[in-house]
């Protein structure tokens, strides 16, 4: 049913406008022309039982009524259709002829001056013109100072300047100490003629080497070192300092009574590698004695060295 009923509408539509048509024309034809609103719309009236479509005219003294009655329904049609697409550009037409060339006008009126530009870069040098005749002219202004040249090789060295006066003295430096060493021994010892004390402890030192409970001292720098020793022997006895084996008559002392100091001191000019030793060189046996004076353990022996030069 609504399918039948919308194309009922459709063909009414159809017909409307076929009846428009019509009428649009003989109205043109009568020298007759619609009421048109100034949106481009005609207004008409349609009669809901005959189909007949009536064109409002609301001049003055038009035949027709300007409203539509209860029996039709109002409808507007435009009078001008929707734009058509754009056709596309014709050809070029051929170019025309040239034109006479018209006359030359006034000359304008001059231009400021413009900006001055920048130095244009250094042109390379001509060769040298040749000499002309006649008189010298006047010397001409300084050029522009060119750019430095590359520098040159270095100058063989001059004769050296006599000896400047000598400087002040400068301040005393810090006291730098040299090499040392303190090693001691709180055992009893027997000594047999020409054997050396074992040290059976190490004290403080530095650059100095001990063998550990041994009787060798290493001098580990040349220089002159002064060597000074102690030690509490149980009879009358001659000790001496032996370097790489050999007496140093400087460093022999005695003692003529038992339990009793033999101290003695030296100083020696010793190499680098030099072995050190304390020795009995009595020619006799002797002995170190322990604990001299006291319960308390004391140092037996004792042997200190210290560089001074």
């Amino acid at each position: 049913m609504r399918l039948n009923h919308f194309r009922r509408s459709q063909l009414l539509l159809f017909c409307v406008t076929c009846i428009f048509t019509i009428l649009l024309a003989a109205t043109a034809q009568a020298g007759l022309s619609p009421t048109i609103t100034q949106n481009n719309t005609i207004r008409g009236c349609i009669n809901n039982q005959t189909g007949i479509l009536r064109i409002l005219d609301n001049r003055p003294g038009a035949p027709n009524l300007p409203h539509c009655l209860k029996n039709e329904n109002n409808i507007r049609f435009n009078s001008q259709g929707p734009r058509g697409i754009q056709g596309s550009d014709g050809p070029a037409g051929t170019q025309g002829p040239t034109g006479v060339r018209g006359t030359s006008g006034a000359a304008g009126a001059a231009g400021s001056t413009g900006a001055t530009g920048s130095t244009g870069p250094e042109g390379p040098q001509g060769p040298t013109g040749a000499t002309g005749a006649g008189s010298t002219g006047a010397t001409g202004s300084t050029g522009l100072e060119g750019s430095q040249g590359p520098t040159g090789a270095t100058g063989d060295t001059g004769p050296t300047g006599p000896t400047g006066a000598t400087g002040p003295t400068g301040d005393t430096g810090p006291v730098s100490l040299g090499d040392y060493a303190y090693i001691y021994t709180s055992s009893a010892q027997a000594l047999p003629p020409g054997s050396n004390v074992v040290f059976q402890n190490d004290g403080p030192s530095s650059g100095i080497s001990h063998i550990a409970a041994s009787e060798f001292t290493v001098i580990n720098e040349s220089g002159v070192y002064q060597i000074e020793f102690v030690a509490a022997v149980d009879e009358a006895n001659q000790l001496a300092i032996q370097v790489n084996g050999l007496t140093e008559p400087s460093s022999i002392y005695g003692s003529n009574a038992g339990m009793q100091l033999n101290s003695g001191q030296t100083i020696l000019s010793l190499t680098a590698g030099d072995l050190i030793t304390l020795t009995n060189v009595t020619g006799t046996a002797i002995g170190l004695t322990a604990n001299a004076g006291g319960a308390s353990t004391s140092v037996s022996a004792s042997l200190a060295i210290q560089q001074i030069g």
